[in-house]
């Protein structure tokens, strides 16, 4: 599926966790009492247009199984929690009541989708492709937060633009994508790669203790297969002609930085200089750095 045309470039996840988390504690719901209490006429008028943020975000939750529906697609058909989410109410009440464990939730979704697509032999989405881009970039570099001012003119010299964002409306899409799923933020008008959310997830669920820098590098691009080495910048790579830029390195700069600024988040400890079995080569700004292990702190699977 692609997300960055048609109706589905208003789905917003924020409106989706709304969704989600009313539907935790209402259960089943039939679309017309979904729609009266979340999307009321005091705010909505009467006949306003049904292609709008709230109902293309409810088809992309259901593409994602974030949510489903039972019934024909009318007012009566009713929706609740997908089985992506079903698992996620506990006895004490809602498990992604945060909406950082939403977030993770959705982007788990999200790349299990993907990779579903990839290994039944369709192609990525144009999400994908698009953040596959966006982590091969040099983080010291943020993008203008305005099509014309430089995304298109990247895109079209990595010949991109068919496959993923091409104008002003799908890059404002994509720019939202990127946000909530954790791989950039926005300053002023700059939009800097940051994929620290997404990668803090992925230290959380790893178990404490040292590992070569290798295998953790590994674990991480396989919750997030956008980053160097994973398995759809790899497609992206392989099958669209667009390299990475990383030479004989394992991994480039925006994984390096993130894995030094989780350092300084105290999540983990470098070592360098005493493990070459393992040893990872980043690509850097021109040269190449080593990262020889690395240790989980146990801190930091805190819930």
């Amino acid at each position: 599926m692609n997300y960055l045309v048609g109706g589905a470039t208003l789905v917003n996840f924020p409106v989706i966790w709304v969704v989600a988390r009313f539907l935790g504690v209402a259960g089943p719901t039939p679309f017309s009492e979904l729609k009266g209490a979340l999307r009321p006429p005091t705010v909505v008028p009467p006949g306003a247009s049904e292609s709008n943020a709230f109902t293309a975000s409810l088809d992309v939750a259901k593409h994602l199984q974030l949510l489903q529906v039972a019934g024909e697609d009318t007012d009566e058909a009713t929706w609740s929690l997908g089985p992506r989410l079903e698992g996620e109410v506990g006895g004490e009440g809602l498990e992604f009541s945060d909406a950082d464990r939403f977030g993770e939730l959705c982007r788990k979704a999200f790349f299990k989708s993907e990779i579903e697509a990839i290994e039944t032999e369709e192609k990525p989405s144009d999400v994908a492709v698009g953040l596959a881009w966006l982590t091969s970039r040099d983080p010291r570099e943020p993008l203008a937060t305005v099509f014309e001012n430089g995304p298109n003119e990247e895109l079209r010299n990595s010949n991109l633009l068919e496959h993923t964002a091409n104008n002003r409306e799908q890059w404002l899409a994509f720019r939202r994508w990127a946000i909530d799923l954790g791989f950039a933020t926005e300053l002023g008008d700059r939009l800097h790669p940051d994929v620290v959310p997404a990668t803090t997830w992925a230290v959380r669920e790893m178990a404490g203790g040292r590992v070569p820098a290798n295998e953790f590098v590994k674990r991480i691009v396989v919750a997030v297969p956008v980053l160097d080495g994973g398995l759809i910048a790899r497609y992206v790579e392989e099958q669209l002609g667009v390299p990475r830029g990383l030479g004989d390195a394992v991994a480039g700069p925006l994984l390096y930085h993130t894995i030094l600024r989780l350092e300084a988040g105290k999540m983990v400890e470098l070592h360098r200089g005493d493990d070459a079995d393992g040893t990872v080569a980043f690509a850097v700004h021109g040269t190449r750095v080593p990262i020889d292990g690395v240790t989980v702190l146990e801190s930091s699977n805190a819930s």
